[in-house]
């Protein structure tokens, strides 16, 4: 070997050592690339799936509301919340996450889908799945006069369909009911009556359903599908989030929610208000009796008395102490009110405290009632969606008793100052008194029920008035509640994402047959690839040949360009690099067991070697199970098995092969009882050597090495064994059988041929040939399909001869 091709043995053994050790991206690529048809159709298949998927799937849109809530946090936040916003840390927002979850609340969803019917719906019968109708495109509708809602625990669903006769027809399973439009019908869950939209007409043999659903079950859909979120801690607008396949019907859904809210914060500050208005209105109808009773007694006491007409002395005197005594009954009248809400708040721990004009003059009491009743009021609120245990209660339970100690400390030091001022103003009337007592007895009885009456005449006036001022507070209320963005439907919807879902049938559709081929590589423990047969042993590959898609097992004539005649020619150039030696002229053939091309090999090269002008001979030496003989018409009456025990002579048994003229066959013989000891006779080494002289290659095709020790013994008398292996049918276990010949030495020369490979469309696999044992390098060249004038005899493969390929390969 020179030094030139030693040093190319070395760079390919490190070039296959580096093959054996990385990832084949090539081979990933080539792979790829060959089966592309296979990618093609799983694309297209996945995308019409998606298609189907999409045209019958029912889209789901997002409907998007915004309100902006005033924040009242401040009027009543904890110590707790007090001390961190000393320090710098925000807890914004407690009293937004409060509205947040009244938002949230079952209760509103409740009233939501009992004021819109939600739990009706109508649909009208399509031709792969019936699709709902709403509001206009409904050609009628059903009202329940008397709706059984306990009887009915999930859906019913009733067929209805318009008669000739001004009449529908509704069925439920079995039962059939025929009535006129807006007439009662009795059905099992209520009484019921359906109403015709004639601005929608009904379609001519239309078939409609009725759907009507447990108003609890659709409250809970709606609730999981409902979102109330705070944009932004440091603000106050809610964002408000609904999924529904209808737009028009959750657009209709959210105004709803928002309306209903908006109510109930009205009737969340108007509960002051009344609560106010019932308390005065209550001392009002008990100082009008006492006023009443007071009047009687003045009157029944003229009478005894027959007082009718009292004279100037005594006008007088009931005058100075009218008006002596004025601040006197203001202050009996204010003390009175206090102690009716000091008696209110005692016996009522958590109730809205009324509000009172007595001490508007003084701020800090209105702020400690006012502080008081919005802590009573967020404390009702939460229990809308939540219970006692909760700790926002608790929270809230703190600061109501906070502010309850605060206003009953108030009460309590406004009471002392009071009773204080009343005492004063009892002493500086005793002075006019004295001058009463003067007056007769019966005019001094007179004065004291005039002054009593008149305490009891401010009273009723001052509580008219108050009552008056609560009414018009009360009208003036608005929700501290601003719609800032209506209720719209995003146009696009947001199930299902076609995007989403084409990608996924793209990414899909390259998945899949990749992961099949990844499989099928996984599985088959057959040769597939040159790269196979480098990873299982270091034999040089010296050719690779493609299928035979010809019934002639002859393929190569003087003069063919057909593909596998190429490469037939370059195994031809390969083999000089193995016989540089003029002595080098026997080649044995085997393989690892039936089928996998040996003597089509055997037969074709010694054509190919014939046409370049050597004499050439085939010796079958496959004495189990003969084919070259047959494979050319000659017949095999005797041959080698009669010539090594002596029966006939050489030249008896050489016998010309009819397809080129140089070329000859040693047929098989009868098959002999011991192939294997005739083999070792001194007479076959003989034969051998005799040939040597007369020829200038010999061909040896010999039985299977995997299964009989033929080739073996064989190999004995050969220059160069040619190991073949076929592409799709050699298991790959096989190849450390020659792997191990090679190894201990059993047989010296090896290099391995590939047979039946398949070349795809366009493409032209580079085959090798190889220098010295052990390693192999090598450099190709190839041409392209078509009509280059470089090859003949090629069909382009359609699909569908490609499908089959894919499918019928072993």
């Amino acid at each position: 070997m020179s030094d030139k091709h030693k040093e190319l043995v070395i760079e390919s053994a490190n070039s296959d050592e580096k093959d054996k050790s990385s990832f084949d991206f090539g081979r990933l690529f080539q792979l790829i690339l060959s089966n592309w048809y296979l990618f093609l159709l799983s694309i297209v298949i996945c995308i019409s799936v998606s298609k189907l998927y999409l045209r019958y799937t029912t889209s789901l849109y997002r409907i998007k509301s915004e309100i902006l809530i005033k924040d009242n946090k401040k009027t009543g936040e904890s110590s707790d919340e007090k001390i961190l916003q000393d320090i710098g840390f925000s807890t914004g927002g407690a009293n937004i996450d409060n509205e947040v979850e009244i938002l949230k609340t079952y209760t509103l969803m409740d009233e939501v889908v009992r004021s819109l019917q939600l739990n009706i719906k109508y649909y009208v019968k399509a031709k792969f799945k019936p699709t709902e109708l709403y509001d206009k495109t409904q050609p009628f509708k059903i009202i329940f006069t008397e709706f059984n809602e306990d009887s009915l625990s999930g859906a019913m669903t009733f067929d209805i369909q318009n008669t000739k006769s001004n009449n529908f027809l509704l069925k439920y399973g079995h039962k059939v009911w025929v009535g006129k439009w807006g007439e009662m019908v009795h059905l099992p869950i209520g009484n019921a009556i359906l109403i015709r939209n004639y601005d929608c007409p009904i379609i001519p043999d239309g078939k409609y359903i009725i759907q009507v659903a447990n108003i609890n079950l659709i409250v809970d859909q709606y609730s999981q599908s409902f979102e109330a979120l705070i944009l932004n801690k440091q603000a106050t607008a809610v964002s408000l989030n609904l999924k529904e396949i209808i737009p028009q019907k959750g657009i209709d859904v959210l105004n709803k929610i928002m309306q209903l809210y908006i109510r109930d914060k009205i009737d969340d500050q108007n509960t002051v208000a009344d609560s106010t208005i019932k308390f005065i209105k209550e001392r009002l109808q008990i100082v009008a009796e006492q006023l009443k009773a007071k009047e009687g007694e003045i009157e029944t006491y003229k009478k005894n008395n027959g007082l009718v007409n009292i004279d100037a002395q005594s006008e007088l005197l009931v005058s100075n102490s009218d008006k002596s005594g004025k601040v006197l009954n203001e202050k009996e009248v204010s003390l009175n009110i206090l102690l009716s809400i000091e008696k209110f708040i005692n016996e009522h721990n958590n109730a809205i405290v009324p509000s009172t004009l007595l001490f508007q003059e003084n701020a800090s009491f209105t702020d400690i009632i006012k502080k008081y009743n919005e802590l009573q009021s967020t404390r009702i609120r939460l229990l809308m969606s939540t219970t006692e245990r909760n700790p926002l209660i608790s929270d809230v339970d703190k600061q109501i008793n906070n502010v309850r100690n605060q206003l009953i400390a108030f009460l309590e030091s406004t009471k002392r100052e009071m009773l204080l001022n009343i005492d004063a103003l009892k002493k500086e009337n005793e002075a006019l008194q004295s001058d009463v007592l003067k007056a007769p007895t019966k005019e001094r009885g007179y004065l004291e029920y005039s002054r009593q009456q008149n305490v009891l005449q401010e009273l009723y006036l001052f509580l008219l008035k108050a009552e008056e001022q609560t009414n018009i507070s009360r009208s003036a209320n608005l929700a501290n509640v601003r719609i800032i963005d209506v209720a719209r439907a995003q146009r696009a919807p947001i199930f299902p994402n076609k995007q989403f879902i084409f990608a996924i049938s793209l990414i899909l559709g390259t998945i899949i047959p990749l992961f099949w081929l990844y499989i099928r590589t996984i599985l088959n423990n057959k040769i597939q690839s040159k790269s196979d047969i480098i990873q299982q042993t270091s034999l040089p590959i010296i050719g690779e040949i493609g299928h035979n898609t010809v019934k002639n097992s002859i393929v190569i004539q003087s003069g063919s360009k057909s593909i596998i005649a190429e490469q037939l020619r370059a195994l031809r150039t390969n083999l000089q690099f193995f016989l540089s030696n003029p002595s080098d002229k026997v080649i044995l053939l085997t393989s690892s067991m039936s089928e996998e091309g040996k003597s089509f090999i055997t037969t074709n090269l010694a054509c190919t070697l014939a046409i370049s002008g050597k004499k050439v001979i085939v010796i079958e030496l496959d004495l189990r199970k003969p084919r070259i003989s047959k494979n050319l018409g000659i017949e095999n009456n005797i041959g080698f098995s009669n010539y090594v025990i002596g029966q006939v002579e050489l030249k008896d048994i050489i016998k010309a092969s009819g397809i080129v003229d140089n070329l000859f066959v040693i047929p098989s013989g009868p098959v002999p009882p011991n192939p294997a000891e005739i083999i070792m006779l001194k007479t076959t080494e003989e034969l051998f050597q005799i040939l040597r002289q007369q020829f200038d290659y010999i061909l040896i095709d010999t039985p299977p090495i995997g299964f009989v020790t033929d080739a073996q013994l064989a190999s004995n008398y050969a220059d160069l064994t040619l190991y073949v292996v076929r592409n799709m049918f050699t298991h790959k276990d096989q190849l450390k059988i020659v792997d191990n010949l090679y190894k201990e030495q059993k047989i010296k020369r090896i290099g391995i041929v590939i047979n039946d490979i398949y070349f795809q469309q366009g493409q032209w696999y580079g085959y090798g040939y190889g220098y010295g044992y052990g390693y192999g390098y090598g450099y190709g060249y190839g041409y392209g399909y078509g009509d280059d004038g470089y090859f003949d005899n090629n069909k382009k493969q359609g699909i569908r001869h490609k499908l089959l390929n894919l499918f019928s390969r072993k």
